[in-house]
Parts: C-alpha cells; sequence; structure tokens
C-alpha cells in the first residue's frame, strides 16, 4: 500500500471542507433563494433556480474530487489538477479584467487593493497547489510517475484553456 503525502491529506481535507460549505449553502442559501429570489434577481448574475443548483453542483463536484484524491484515484488527480487550474487562471483573468474595468476605478483605494490582494492569494494558492501536484513523490502515489508530466501538464493547459474561451464565449452571449 503506498503512503499518501501530507500535502495530499491537507489538499483533501480542504477539498471537503469546501465541500461541506457549499452543500451547507445549499441547505441554507439554496431554499432562501428559491423562497425570496424574485425579489433578488436584479441582484444576482444567475436566476435563483440555477444558482442553487450551481451551488449544489460544485459542492458534489468538490466532494467527489476529495474522495477521489484522497484514495490515489488517478481521476481524482485529474480533477484536482482541473480544478485548481481553473481556479488560477480564473482569478488572473479577474486582476486583469480589474485593472481594465471601469468599475474597478470607482471603488475606494483601500476595496480595490483587498480585492487585488485577495484575487492574487487565490491565484497564487492554486499555482502552489497546481506544483505541489506535479511532484514527482505526488505522481507516484497516483501511479502516474509513467507518464510524462510535461504532457499531463500541456493536456491541463489546453483543457483549461478550453474551458475559459468557453466561459468566455458564453458570457458574451448574455
Amino acid at each position: 500500500m503506498r503512503d499518501r503525502p501530507r500535502g495530499v491529506t491537507v489538499i483533501c481535507s480542504l477539498q471537503f471542507l469546501a465541500a461541506t460549505l457549499m452543500l451547507g449553502l445549499f441547505c441554507v442559501g439554496g431554499t432562501f433563494l428559491l423562497d425570496y429570489g424574485k425579489e433578488l434577481s436584479d441582484y444576482l448574475p444567475l436566476s435563483p433556480r440555477n444558482l442553487v443548483a450551481a451551488m449544489m453542483l460544485l459542492g458534489y463536484l468538490y466532494l467527489f474530487t476529495s474522495f477521489g484524491m484522497y484514495t490515489g484515484r488517478k481521476w481524482g488527480w485529474w480533477l484536482g489538477v482541473l480544478s485548481y487550474a481553473a481556479v488560477a487562471s480564473l482569478n488572473v483573468y479577474i486582476v486583469v479584467e480589474m485593472g481594465r474595468s471601469q468599475a474597478a476605478v470607482d471603488l475606494p483605494l483601500g476595496e480595490l487593493q483587498f480585492l487585488y490582494a485577495k484575487t492574487g492569494a487565490k491565484a497564487v494558492f492554486a499555482i502552489m497547489i497546481l506544483v505541489y501536484l506535479f511532484q514527482e513523490h505526488v505522481r507516484e502515489f497516483y501511479r502516474l510517475e509513467h507518464r510524462s508530466p510535461y504532457l499531463d501538464f500541456a493536456a491541463v493547459t489546453g483543457s483549461t484553456a478550453l474551458v475559459n474561451v468557453g466561459f468566455g464565449i458564453a458570457a458574451s452571449m448574455f
């Protein structure tokens, strides 16, 4: 039996915590959103029903990813790597867009600095996890030591780029 690296245990714990929070928000916030969503619909990026569905989907995805990573499954590693790559690229995109956005210019300097710091920290944290997940001892735990880490990195980069382009196209339609 392979020993699970400590860093993987920490990452799985964070994923499990995120899943628990997301599903808890679904239970509490979802009921509120479905009851009072019509009054709040002007302030929400999605319809209340779609927002509740997204919270539930993300919660179960985090739970599924946590389980797969904890048990050393290859698909768990792939889900984890893809999710952290998406988080990193999304937060880098947000930082770039905040620099170009008129709304960011209208914010007080303290709030703008806080948003830059928070979003930048999320991106750096996700990149640090990605670097860790590509280390040799972690890849051995997931039985990926015979695969090229460079090809896997290229696959993750390409998949993340396709997802970002898809979201960009979808966002421009609305």
